[in-house]
């Protein structure tokens, strides 16, 4: 049987009154079975020493539609991430599909996995990054969910994702 992930993207606008709460953007936004960022993620599923936090639980300020959605008895390992974190989980992504390719294929060359990794040493903002192509090793599902999240995330709205695994 397999593990699927279930993911709400929420997005808190600045308050005038200082009150404020978040608000669903998306509800169960699709991600394809990828263990490699279910380890990333929340440690679960995959073994890589690249997991941005253990499974924190639902936020308190989580809104009523992702509430709805993730309140579920099946579900586990509930948590949430920042707009930041899920910049910090591609990057993380990334190192661990380097560290972790068979290249007997030779569909890669030595020089491009050093460019690769060059690129991910020295350049030590996350937001950069997002310009680079890093072709193959890329996560097509996590590249959409920052791209949903990036317009938001530049007006300063306070932007998350908020996830829980099943079985």
């Amino acid at each position: 049987m397999g593990c699927d992930i279930h993911i709400s993207i929420e997005y808190k606008y600045p308050s005038l009154t200082g009150i404020s709460s978040y608000f669903n953007l998306v509800s169960d936004f699709y991600a394809s079975r990828n263990y490699r960022l279910f380890g990333i993620f929340a440690g679960v599923r995959y073994n890589t020493s690249y997991v941005v936090s253990l499974p924190r639980g639902l936020p308190q300020d989580i809104s009523d539609c992702t509430k709805r959605q993730l309140f579920c008895s099946d579900y586990h390992s509930h948590s949430h991430l920042n707009f930041n974190e899920l910049l910090e989980a591609r990057r993380y992504y990334i190192l661990d599909a380097l560290e972790n390719q068979d290249f007997s294929n030779g569909s890669n060359s030595d020089v491009e996995l050093l460019i690769y990794k060059s690129i991910l040493q020295n350049v030590d903002d996350d937001e950069k990054l997002l310009y680079h192509d890093f072709g193959e090793f890329e996560c097509l599902c996590l590249n959409s969910l920052i791209g949903c999240m990036l317009p938001y995330h530049k007006r300063n709205y306070d932007t998350r994702i908020v996830f829980a695994f099943d079985s």
